[in-house]
């Protein structure tokens, strides 16, 4: 049996209520915009009961991808935001009592020769802890 997957890169409500009652998992994905005020824990409870909790467990949403090609953009700002953004989500999924959403980030292609020899121990730091978060 296959298990349909549909990716969004937004959360539009239409979209969610559209899936709801399908059993087609989704795939929702944080703008890279929204990533500063998500470091905010308020700010990331707000941001799942505005857009996770009205559709959920209806709309069976199974990742929350934070950013897209966060890492490869270079803007340091946005890569030190995304751990604290993704743990803040997660503890807010967690509050909401939500065990069933988990947050992932994506990297579709990762060229260390276009990152910079400087940039890499920067990145594999990241991807460390990254990695011990989504896994954990």
């Amino acid at each position: 049996m296959v298990t349909a997957c549909v990716k969004i890169f937004d959360v539009n409500p239409d979209i969610l209520r559209a899936f709801a009652g399908t059993g087609i998992s989704v795939v929702v994905t944080v703008p890279n915009g929204d990533i500063p005020a998500l470091t905010n824990g308020r700010q990331a409870r707000r941001w799942v009961s505005a857009n996770i909790l009205p559709f959920h467990p209806q709309t069976k949403i199974k990742y929350i991808s934070v950013g897209n090609e966060i890492l490869l953009t270079g803007d340091n700002n946005m890569i030190n935001n995304l751990l604290p953004a993704m743990r803040n989500l997660n503890n807010a999924l967690v509050r909401a009592g939500v065990r069933d959403v988990k947050i992932k980030f994506e990297i579709s292609t990762l060229n260390l020769r276009d990152l910079g020899v400087s940039r890499f121990g920067e990145i594999s730091g990241l991807m460390g802890q990254l990695i011990g978060l989504v896994s954990g």
